[in-house]
């Protein structure tokens, strides 16, 4: 971590051990620590074709949860899920007794949450809301914002549909060396391409109109979840490709595109509260 980010008030986290014939069977089993990871590379799985539905994210509900924690949300709190994939998360508020929302642009991804009982949901874009001003009370986002071909707008846009005061909690990947971003294509090739350094991803935030406050880095669980499925028999590739991007139903193009030297990554959890203006 650089020492900026720590005069930043950035924080690092820390971050299973059976026969299984599924891949994300021994995925959930590594989680719990039900499986022990295979001693060498005989009898590896393949990847299921198949990833709708699946979460793909580091820290999971867990980092979810903590995301929501720090928010404060009391019950019957309105919270947009920006682009909220299968579910999971969408499951996960409205047993905390919240009253969330979804919106995604995969119509894969959609299909998955509407197959789930009792979860609101709608297609569009996480930059062009269909909301009113400050009719919102939080928005979460998960492993969006790097996808996004205008971070910047998305997070103006955010601004504008929360009520004063109202929550936002991102968590995402961030890009460990300093770089020029690129976001000079319509839309990142993938998530890495998008992936901003983490000063860069504060900058924004507070120019939108937010005050941060929380970041703390959950690297460690990024390479945790990158072991997991490295021992679950699953390419890294189906994570990075998974993510799926605000234009495209197929998913980021990570390991694909550009040739591009990607940078390396790590991964945060921020949390930042609406100021009454953008000059608060």
């Amino acid at each position: 971590m650089s020492e900026a980010m720590r005069h930043a008030g950035i924080h690092e986290c820390g971050a299973s051990r059976g026969g299984v014939d599924e891949p994300w069977e021994r995925l959930a089993l590594l989680r719990a620590g039900q499986l022990a990871p295979p001693s060498d590379h005989s009898g590896k799985l393949e990847a299921p074709t198949g990833f709708e539905g699946r979460m793909l994210r580091p820290g999971g509900l867990t980092l979810t949860a903590r995301a929501l924690d720090i928010c404060a949300l009391p019950p019957g709190a309105r919270v947009l899920d920006a682009g909220c994939g299968a579910g999971d998360s969408l499951e996960f508020m409205c047993g905390m007794g919240l009253v969330p929302l979804g919106i995604d642009r995969s119509l894969n991804q959609l299909a998955c949450c509407r197959a789930r009982p009792g979860l609101p949901v709608l297609r569009g874009q996480a930059q062009q809301l269909p909301f009113g001003d400050g009719c919102l009370d939080g928005i979460l986002s998960e492993c969006v914002l790097s996808l996004l071909p205008d971070p910047g707008q998305a997070l103006g846009e955010w601004h504008r549909v929360l009520r004063p005061g109202g929550m936002l909690a991102l968590s995402d990947l961030y890009a460990l060396d300093r770089r020029e971003p690129l976001h000079n294509a319509p839309c990142p090739a993938s998530c890495l391409d998008g992936a901003l350094p983490l000063e860069n991803v504060l900058e924004l935030v507070r120019a939108a109109g937010f005050e941060p406050l929380l970041v703390e880095d959950h690297t460690p669980l990024l390479k945790r979840f990158a072991a997991e499925l490295v021992f679950a028999g699953i390419p890294l590739e189906t994570f990075l490709g998974r993510t799926g991007d605000a234009r495209s139903d197929q998913g980021c193009r990570c390991g694909h595109g550009s040739n591009a030297r990607r940078p390396r990554a790590g991964y945060y959890l921020l949390v930042a509260r609406k100021m009454e203006s953008r000059h608060e």
